[in-house]
């Protein structure tokens, strides 16, 4: 046998079926009858106790009787017999028994399914028990006993859409609200609501669905103590019903929804897999509402529903995946929105205030690539070990992305304390972690944002706090910025300029500039380097500095970076052409994103082919930066590249890892060293020796190497003289367009430059 049959619509038609009885013994065999057909089972059997209330095939008494959970299913197979079992209500004696003498066993989906018809049975079989002893002690009340008949039936009919979404995997949400809409609307009070123990702190309460509580206090309640829940907090720990009615005196006996004109309330506990997980609060306005004995059966019921719900939809599981990252165990984006919102409106309420910080780490992405995502992922765990013990049990760490975590820090009132707090977490992760026997060193930036009082902003104060750790990444590792409101222009304008680089290709918008690269032995022009500028309509000519790390982030710097290898290649080939013999030399930067990409070889090998230019004539410049960044796979392209007989060259050397064992393994051609080593040529300074140190470096390695910034006299003799073997900077030639650099190619190729061509 197998399961075809559709659970919302085999719920509806159970209920129907087991709705319509008027005793205990026909609901029962209307409850075998549709069981058998929905569970498709061979035997379907309610036991109560050792008695048979009725049954669907033939029960065999010498079947062994499986252990009956106290919630849920059990499921067990002998054989070719497959027997589930569920308990009926709680301490109730009854039990119902499905059984298949051959065929596919019993699946989770069926078992998950026969324990909400269960549960749904449970109680239509405790509204009859109870209409039965009404009865007894009524005499002939028929009025009486029709209106417990519709009020079961109204029971039921809530309870079937809850079902319902329980049967088709609904959303956790929905069914919540189905629960605490359907009690409301059954017990006809002002408000309703669930409130589910804390994953990460089984004393905290937080609000999982409200019906009719005002947004005040649901902010304030959204999260609470046990002790601050009043008779829900009572329910839970005492793990029963609690009825408050408006005459009690004790403090604790109130609800803090009291505050909203309260006059009676009650809370019954949530129970899942034998522990109260949460309780399902009403409360009513009206000064004459008592909950008698009725009330609290169906607060009952709905509460176990839950328990149902939770166990049919594995709720807990799902509610903590939904709200936790996986990994670390921290809170997710979404929950930390949901508490910075809820903490907003009770801080405004309050007149206090909160700050949000936003940690990004600086090296994760090296240590991942270098010693593989097991290592990142304990390195992310120690990281949020290290966070978590820095703060107070009030404030929220979450993980936000790969390698970003926030901070929600509550009750903070002044600037001061926020950035302290953030300085002693920072310097906290500078400390050296040890991942696998390695010893690993990261930094981090942040950026905070601090409401003002009265604000209910979370996503404003969110912006803020990235606007903050945006600019802290500009300044560079271990830095942390403090949100100003000039931050927003500026990133106003940088995504107005992101806009506009998307289309700065197509709309012609980019040039380039070449600045000339002279032989420092004799300054005879070699080549030029060519810098691209972007010609924006409105802005006038914006600097690389403002828009070549926005492309890079944004990905356009794949297509500004084709653009320029085409367009210099086809300029150098134009040049060559006129100038023949002279043998110009053109170089042109990669960023990381075209190191990566692995039609490079190909786009390169294409712009030679259509411009005509000599390979050989042709430097690809990248970064130290770039080079260790997935060593292996770097190497293996740089390989390809110089297949095709262009010359590499490594820009700023110095500047950044600058390892012998990288240089010997990459197959480069140049070291152009980094004006802030030139800068110290010629003065006495500690780097004035470093420069020379450099060069010998190359020479050693039989690698070209090439001086940047070079811009007075003082700064080329002593690099001559260390046999640096060629040079650019202001002294010999600003960048300039191409028909500038051209007239200098034309009037003074092949004679003294120095000095005398910027």
């Amino acid at each position: 046998m197998s399961m075809t049959f559709e659970p919302g619509r085999s719920v509806a038609a159970f209920i129907e079926a087991i709705s319509g009885t008027s005793d205990v013994v026909s609901a029962a065999i209307a409850a075998v009858d549709s069981m058998a057909a929905v569970l498709a089972a061979d035997t379907v059997a309610i036991l109560q106790d050792r008695a048979v209330l009725a049954v669907r095939g033939v029960l065999d008494p010498g079947m062994p009787q499986p252990r009956v959970p106290a919630t849920g299913a059990a499921c067990e197979t002998a054989g070719a017999r497959s027997v589930l079992t569920v308990a009926i209500g709680r301490h109730t004696g009854r039990r119902l028994l499905a059984v298949r003498d051959g065929g596919s066993p019993f699946v989770d989906a069926e078992a998950d399914l026969a324990t909400g018809l269960s549960a749904a049975l449970a109680l239509q079989l405790a509204a009859l028990d109870h209409l039965a002893e009404q009865r007894r002690y009524a005499g002939s009340d028929t009025e009486a006993a029709a209106q417990d008949a519709r009020t079961g039936r109204m029971l039921l009919e809530q309870l079937a859409v809850v079902q319902r979404a329980v049967a088709r995997r609904a959303p956790l949400n929905e069914i919540f609200d189905a629960i605490t809409a359907g009690a409301r609307s059954l017990l006809g009070d002002a408000i309703a609501a669930l409130a589910m123990r804390d994953g990460d702190d089984p004393d905290m309460l937080h609000l999982a669905s409200t019906c009719g509580f005002p947004d005040e206090v649901r902010h304030r309640l959204w999260r609470a103590s046990l002790d601050a829940a009043g008779v829900t907090g009572q329910a839970i720990r005492r793990d029963e019903i609690v009825v408050f009615d408006g005459s009690a005196q004790a403090p604790e006996s109130a609800d803090d929804g009291i505050e909203a004109g309260v006059q009676a309330a009650m809370a019954a506990p949530v129970r899942h897999q034998d522990k109260v997980v949460g309780g399902l609060f009403v409360a009513s306005r009206r000064p004459d509402r008592v909950y008698g004995p009725a009330d609290q059966a169906v607060l009952t019921a709905f509460a176990e529903h839950v328990g149902v719900a939770i166990e049919a939809a594995r709720a807990v599981d799902g509610l903590y995946q939904a709200f936790h990252d996986p990994l670390t165990g921290l809170a997710s984006s979404a929950l930390f929105r949901n508490r910075l919102v809820h903490t907003l409106a009770l801080a405004a309420r309050e007149k206090s205030r909160v700050a949000v910080v936003l940690f990004n780490l600086h090296r994760f992405k090296t240590v991942n690539d270098t010693f593989g995502h097991a290592a990142g992922d304990l390195l992310l765990t120690g990281v949020a070990e290290r966070l978590s013990a820095g703060l107070r049990a009030t404030d929220t760490l979450a993980r936000f992305g790969a390698d970003e975590f926030a901070i929600l820090l509550a009750g903070v009132e002044q600037a001061e304390p926020a950035m302290e707090v953030t300085e002693r977490l920072a310097a906290s992760l500078r400390r050296p972690f040890w991942i696998g026997g390695r010893e690993v060193t990261i930094d981090s930036t942040a950026g905070i944002a601090f409401s003002a009082l009265g604000e209910r902003d979370a996503d404003a104060l969110l912006q803020g706090a990235d606007l903050a750790l945006t600019a802290a990444k500009q300044d560079g590792p271990g830095c942390i910025e403090m949100f100003q409101p000039g931050m927003q222009v500026v990133r106003a304008r940088r995504a107005g300029l992101e806009m506009d680089l998307r289309h700065a290709v197509e709309r012609d918008q980019l040039m380039l500039h070449y600045q000339p690269i002279v032989d420092l032995s004799d300054g005879r022009v070699t080549g030029c380097e060519a810098l691209v500028r972007w010609a924006h309509p409105e802005r006038g000519t914006v600097s690389p500095l403002d828009f070549i790390s926005l492309a890079e982030e944004t990905g356009y710097i794949v297509s500004v970076g084709s653009w320029v290898l085409h367009e210099a290649c086809r300029q150098a080939a134009e040049w060559n052409r006129s100038l023949p013999g002279a043998g110009l030399h053109i170089t042109v930067n990669l960023s990381a994103r075209q190191i990566r990409r692995p039609d490079l070889p190909d786009l390169v090998a294409g712009v030679l082919r259509q411009t005509g230019l000599a390979p050989e004539l042709l430097t690809l410049e990248i970064t130290e930066s770039v080079l260790v960044h997935d060593v292996d796979a770097t190497v293996h392209q740089l390989h390809k590249l110089k297949a095709l007989g262009v010359r590499l060259a490594i820009d700023d050397f110095g500047t950044g890892y600058s390892s012998l064992a990288y240089l010997r393994r990459f197959p480069v051609d140049i070291l152009k060293i980094d004006k802030m080593f030139v800068d110290d040529i010629g003065v006495e300074t500690p780097g004035a020796s470093l420069t020379p140190a450099i060069v010998g470096l190359g020479r050693t390695l039989g690698l070209v190497t090439v001086a940047e910034g070079i811009e007075d006299a003082s700064q080329w003799k002593p690099l001559l003289e260390s046999g640096c073997d060629q040079g650019q900077g202001y002294y010999f030639a600003r960048p300039q367009p191409a028909g500038e650099v051209e007239k200098l190619l034309f009037d003074a190729y092949g004679s003294r430059v120095v000095g005398t061509l910027g």
